[in-house]
Formats: structure tokens, C-alpha cells, sequence
């Protein structure tokens, strides 16, 4: 268990750089004109660091306190914060997981002894892929999994660009920079929605903060007072 744990404290560490990273390029986008995206490739993020480890623990030597460990290195929390960032600044995120299509390694009787702990194949994808699937769908986007066929992907994310409705409304009480969860819905049952599940309605002071920011890193070709 100390073992796990140590592991699981280093990868966590590494993750926390890679979030920061991700919600930084997504704020840094903020006061970006236009529909706006995100493609986000790797081979996953992990819901829980470390769980296939410590239920690998569990299943070997029947310790129920490795189940209460692996809470501690819960991180799912913060894939909540890239979401929020993306649906406040209006970016569509779309994950590809580049381990593609793979098989369960499977251990055969001859070979598998009480001396091995076996790691679970598939709660250790399962565990990779929630995070990248959850981002996605909760911004509009969509999440390339258990696949080789990255061309049939890439097509569609490239068909989003063209193939679009664009919904917008503005409330009574004007905005207030807080967030509002939204549903989309068809009256035909043949058709089916992706949608953004949240939005937040920014001032007109966050609107032009952010417009500074992004400036900072993405060029402007409007600048009505010609400002340097």
C-alpha cells in the first residue's frame, strides 16, 4: 500500500501541472470572438490516480482499507473546474484518447499463482477515460474512444465547424457573471443534440478583461481607437 501510495502521490503531482495547464488555455481564450475549441489528445486523464493499483491491493490480499486509500488521490473535481472554464468562456472541448483500440490482457491458469496481483485492464481504462469522455459531453464536444479510426473523427469534428444551429438568448436580469445549466431538446426522436450543459453570462467588465487577456496571447485585427 505505501508503494501505491507513493506512486500515486507522484503521478498526482504531475496531473495537477497538466489541469492547470489545460484550464489556463482554456481562460486564456476567454475574450476570443467566435466559436471556439479545443482538441485535447493523450492517452487519458485519471479520474482517480493510482486505482487500479490499490483495487489490484484489495482483490490480492482481501484489504478493504486500499477501497478507503484511493480517495485520497480523487481528482475528479478538478476536471469539474475545466468544465466550468469552458462552458463561462465558451469553448467546445474534443478529447481523443491515443491508446486507441486495445485488449484486456488475460492471464491463463497455468500462469496465474497467488504470488501475482493482477491489474485490472479495464478498470484502469475505464478509470483513463471518464475524465476525457465527461469534458467533452458536458461542453458540446465529443470524446474519440476505443478507436483506431482517427480519420471518421477528425471528420467530425471538422464537420462541426460548418454543420451548426446557434441558440442564444439573453435573461431579464442581466448578467451577473453566474452559471445557469441548460437542456436542449428535439421533438423528433430520430434526431440527437449535442449541446453545451451550463453557460454563464458575463458582465460587460469580465467581458473586457478578458478581451485584455486574450489580447495577450492570440492577436486582434479590430482596434477601433487605435490603441498600442
Amino acid at each position: 500500500t505505501s508503494a501505491a501510495r507513493s506512486y500515486a502521490q507522484s503521478v498526482r503531482n504531475d496531473m495537477e501541472f497538466t489541469i492547470d495547464a489545460i484550464k489556463q488555455t482554456i481562460d486564456s481564450m476567454a475574450g476570443l470572438q467566435g466559436r471556439k475549441s479545443l482538441l485535447y489528445m493523450s492517452e487519458g486523464l485519471p479520474s482517480i490516480v493510482g486505482l487500479e493499483l490499490f483495487e489490484a491491493i484489495r482483490e490480492k490480499f482481501q484489504d478493504t482499507t486500499a477501497t478507503m486509500q484511493q480517495f485520497d488521490f480523487d481528482i475528479s473535481t478538478k476536471y469539474v473546474k475545466i468544465v466550468q472554464a469552458a462552458n463561462a468562456n465558451g469553448v467546445t472541448v474534443y478529447t481523443l484518447d491515443a491508446s486507441g483500440l486495445t485488449t484486456a490482457d488475460v492471464l491463463s491458469a497455468d500462469t496465474k499463482t497467488n504470488k501475482e496481483v493482477h491489474i485490472s485492464e479495464f478498470t484502469a481504462r475505464q478509470n483513463m477515460q471518464g475524465p476525457i469522455r465527461m469534458m467533452a459531453e458536458e461542453t458540446g464536444g465529443t470524446a474519440a474512444i476505443n478507436t483506431n479510426d482517427w480519420k471518421t473523427n477528425l471528420d467530425g469534428i471538422a464537420s462541426d465547424f460548418s454543420n451548426y444551429y446557434s441558440l442564444g438568448f439573453r435573461s431579464a436580469k442581466g448578467a451577473t457573471d453566474r452559471p445557469h445549466s441548460i437542456q436542449v431538446t428535439v421533438k423528433n426522436k430520430a434526431l440527437r443534440v449535442r449541446s453545451r450543459r451550463s453557460y454563464v453570462e458575463t458582465s460587460i467588465e469580465t467581458r473586457t478583461a478578458e478581451a485584455v487577456v486574450a489580447t495577450l496571447t492570440y492577436p486582434r485585427t479590430d482596434n477601433p481607437l487605435n490603441a498600442s
